[in-house]
């Protein structure tokens, strides 16, 4: 790839490529449809309607009928190489129509199909998703209307730069690929999710049982059941406490939305005390390995204290220090098993406002084994979470590749 900061010419480019590209209106290289305008009678099988939740994926459970389908989308029946964008609600959202099956669409998308002589379909859709045509798109929306829209004769005015349709191939391909990519990477997470989900009810005794059904050479026997507030040497819990807080500072808080993983999520941290008000105001204070659990709200929801972090939980969550011979870290899965995690939701209150009483918390009993064995079966279940986390780590980092080639090979 070469790079060039001339107008009407990417920053990033590949070989053998030259010259600026040409200003177009979509409409001008594009024929733009919107969908039917009412909702239609939907059949048990036929022609796949699609309307903005199906856009990731094109699979939907309703259908009409071939005659409604041949009576609304006669004129503008979508056809392989069709872009499929939402807007109406959520705009600028998009797929591609990768086959020849007949597919029907609501109003709130359009379909938006460039001629093949001149644009190519993929180059068509990853300029879509541009920054500078998704701010066009921004632009022109009616954010006014409820649900907020942008009319399709709007896209059409949309003005956007075409290299010749061979340079467009390569961009459309190298997305497409991009794509693929990230897709594999993302089925390689949910594979390491499912093999963990596995162990999780296989290395846990179930329902009305006392020993797991998948289990280490060397340990036997019934594991015990022991009473939470037995086994808790601590319960950190500063509900009632409001402090002052910023959106800086030293100390952070820890909200619901940074628990669900093995160790607290500091990304989704937006709030922060002084360090007068850390020692201060609190009643007590947690310390590494802690689990900490939701009670109000998203209810049950369990990360650990994985470092010697300062910090301090919200009202709406509590930690929990076990005693010596109970192993913290083994406690996060025991909580994040099946059975485990619906006995306390069995527990919880309200409907507006969920929650889960302490005092009721402490009192649920649980099956736990031995130390060592603890300590293996969190070995295991934590190198899963491990690769989980190490495979995530690149997709993210492709998403953010991705972003920059977006900005960067478009202009």
């Amino acid at each position: 790839m070469t790079k060039n900061s001339t107008k009407k010419i990417p920053r990033l480019r590949f070989k053998g490529f030259e010259g600026e590209w040409e200003e177009k209106k979509l409409g001008d290289v594009s024929l733009v449809f919107d969908g039917v305008h009412q909702t239609p009678k939907y059949k048990n099988n036929g022609i796949p309607f699609m309307s903005v939740e199906n856009l990731k994926t094109l699979s939907t459970q309703k259908y009409i009928s071939k005659d409604a389908f041949e009576n609304d989308f006669k004129n503008n029946k979508p056809q392989k190489g069709d872009i499929l964008m939402s807007r109406i609600g959520s705009i600028g959202e998009d797929n591609i129509i990768k086959d020849d099956s007949p597919v029907a669409f609501y109003v709130s998308l359009a379909s938006i199909r460039p001629q093949k002589r001149t644009v190519s379909s993929f180059y068509l859709l990853y300029l879509i998703r541009s920054p500078k045509f998704q701010n066009e798109l921004w632009r022109r929306t009616l954010h006014v209307a409820f649900p907020k829209k942008i009319n399709k004769n709007e896209i059409s005015k949309i003005k956007a730069t075409f290299p010749n349709l061979n340079e467009q191939q390569k961009i459309g391909s190298f997305f497409a690929k991009l794509d693929q990519l990230i897709n594999l990477q993302s089925k390689k997470v949910e594979q390491l999710k499912k093999l963990k989900r596995g162990y999780l009810q296989k290395m846990f005794p179930q329902k009305g049982e006392s020993i797991p059904r998948l289990r280490f050479d060397g340990f036997s026997g019934e594991w015990e059941r022991h009473i939470l507030k037995d086994v808790i040497s601590k319960i950190i819990d500063n509900r009632g406490k409001t402090p002052s807080h910023s959106s800086s500072g030293k100390y952070p808080i820890i909200e619901v939305n940074c628990l669900g993983n093995f160790q607290i999520n500091y990304e989704n941290i937006s709030k922060y005390v002084n360090d007068f008000t850390y020692h201060n105001f609190f009643r007590s204070y947690l310390t590494k390995n802690d689990i900490l659990f939701s009670t109000v709200g998203k209810t049950g929801i369990v990360s650990i204290m994985g470092d010697d972090k300062n910090a301090v939980i919200a009202q709406n969550i509590i930690g929990m220090r076990f005693k010596s011979n109970f192993y913290d870290p083994f406690v996060y899965y025991m909580f994040n098993q099946l059975d485990n995690f619906h006995k306390a939701k069995r527990i919880e209150m309200g409907a507006v406002q969920p929650s889960i009483k302490v005092s009721q918390l402490v009192k649920l009993s649980y099956l736990f084994p031995n130390l060592l064995e603890q300590k293996r079966i969190f070995f295991i279940l934590n190198n899963i979470d491990r690769l989980i986390n190490y495979e995530n780590l690149k997709i993210k980092e492709l998403i953010k590749l991705k972003k920059s080639y977006l900005q960067k090979m478009f202009c």
